[in-house]
């Protein structure tokens, strides 16, 4: 795949995406299944409309994992993904899990070097632990992917919550979705219309806080917007990030059909609500 996208033509890429995606919905319909009733439970859409927003969400994925094929040969990430605002040195970036991260990440190290990006990862395969991804096939996907971004992307990368305050001591830039499961404690928080477990902990750090909301155009290119948190306090934050996503929730499908297929595993899944046996 690598040898045959062309790095300096992205309308190819997404014209390959754009016809490949509906692969996903069929290899896997109850993943499909369970971003439709998520969809329609966080962002109070009609069935028809969530099945659109679920329809983008594959599309945004599946040219996300084509993108990252091609990442350490762009030279030039402007026509792919839009960086606007700026990241002073020692300063936390927040973002939600969307479709897009891998491109967002990608572009910014390579604007940044020396960039942190700060994540879960998963488990050793055949591991047990006490994170969200233990073993089975979602600790063997999420660590391949993972294995594959982390090999081809110019950053530093930290798994340790604990080890965030020195690098931001440092003064390096360090990057993280507000979501991730890695974190040390959780609190019950108002989230999307709903009761999530969402992290005080990146909002204790004591450094400047900016925000990124990250959203596909109508040409399929991204654009992520920077911009210092309006108010540092974490409800602030997450209300700003809702806000964003009722917006753009074809980014966040995804994420939320993720969450609720591997909530029976999770010591602190995203919310508190999810019925039992729903499984994929």
């Amino acid at each position: 795949m690598r040898r045959t996208l062309p790095p300096e033509n992205p309308e190819i890429l997404r014209a390959v995406a754009s016809a490949t995606w509906r692969l996903g919905g069929l290899m896997r319909p109850a993943r499909h299944a369970v971003m439709v009733a998520e969809v329609r439970r966080c962002f109070g859409a009609n069935l028809r409309t969530a099945e659109a927003i679920a329809r983008e969400a594959q599309d945004s994925s599946t040219q996300a994992r084509l993108e990252l094929l091609l990442a350490p040969q762009i030279a030039d990430f402007r026509p792919w993904i839009g960086i606007e605002g700026d990241l002073p040195p020692g300063s936390l970036l927040l973002h939600p899990s969307v479709a897009a991260v891998p491109l967002f990440h990608a572009a910014l190290a390579r604007r940044w070097p020396g960039l942190v990006i700060f994540r879960a990862r998963g488990l050793p395969e055949g591991g047990r632990g006490v994170g969200p991804l233990r073993d089975g096939w979602i600790n063997r996907r999420a660590a391949r992917l993972r294995r594959e971004e982390e090999e081809q992307l110019p950053a530093i990368w930290e798994q340790d919550p604990a080890a965030l305050p020195a690098h931001l001591a440092r003064g390096a830039r360090v990057v993280a979705a507000f979501d991730d499961r890695a974190f040390h404690t959780y609190a019950p928080t108002e989230f999307l219309g709903r009761t999530a477990l969402l992290s005080p902990d990146p909002w204790r750090l004591h450094a400047p806080i900016h925000l990124a909301g990250i959203a596909r155009e109508r040409d399929r290119t991204c654009t992520a917007h920077i911009q210092p948190a309006p108010d540092p306090s974490m409800e602030a934050g997450i209300a700003w990030f809702s806000a964003w996503l009722r917006r753009h929730p074809g980014q966040y499908a995804l994420w939320l059909a993720e969450c609720r297929m591997r909530a029976g595993m999770d010591d602190h899944p995203l919310f508190s609500d999810y019925e039992t046996g729903v499984r994929s």
